[in-house]
C-alpha cells in the first residue's frame, strides 16, 4: 500500500508496532552483525553492570525504521534519521515503536514528512526517541 503526501496531516500517528526480542533473536542478530560481548555473553554483560545481555543499538534502530519503511510504502524514501539512546534495551522487553506527524513540507520540489519516533517500553520507559524525514510521492505530480 502507497501513502501519498496529500493523505498525512500533522497529529497523525503510525504504530503502535510492537516488538518482543528473544534472547535467540537478539544473540543472532548480534552474530550477523559481528557483535560481541555484552550482546550475545550474560557473563560479559554482567561485568559491565547489566543483568544480562543487552539489544544493540543497531537492532532496536532497526525496529523504528521498520514502522517508518511499513508506513511509507514503496515509493517513499527515508531522507533523515536521527536518534537519541536513553535507555538499555533488554530481551524479552515489550517495545511499542511509534510516530507522530509534526510538519508537512515541500523542500526543493521534495513533499517531506518530519516525525517525532520513538520507541515505549513495558515500564513506560521512552529508550530511544529522535526524528525523521520521509519524502512520500504527491498525487499532484
Amino acid at each position: 500500500m502507497q501513502v501519498y503526501f496529500e493523505d498525512v496531516h500533522p497529529g497523525d500517528e503510525l504504530g503502535p508496532f510492537v516488538k518482543e526480542p528473544s534472547k535467540e533473536e537478539v544473540i543472532a542478530f548480534a552474530r550477523l552483525a559481528h557483535l560481541t560481548g555484552r550482546f550475545v555473553d550474560d557473563e560479559e554483560a554482567r561485568k559491565e553492570g547489566m543483568e544480562g545481555i543487552i539489544v544493540s543499538s543497531w537492532q532496536s534502530m532497526a525496529y523504528l525504521s521498520q514502522l517508518l519503511t511499513n508506513w511509507m510504502g514503496p515509493r517513499g524514501s527515508l531522507s533523515k534519521f536521527d536518534i537519541y539512546f536513553r535507555r538499555i534495551v533488554e530481551p524479552g522487553d515489550r517495545l511499542e515503536c511509534r510516530a507522530i506527524v509534526t510538519d508537512t513540507l515541500v523542500k526543493m520540489e521534495k513533499h517531506v514528512v518530519v516525525l517525532d519516533i520513538y520507541i515505549d517500553n513495558q515500564k513506560g520507559e521512552r529508550p530511544l526517541q529522535g526524528t525523521a524525514e520521509v519524502i512520500l510521492p504527491s498525487r499532484l505530480s
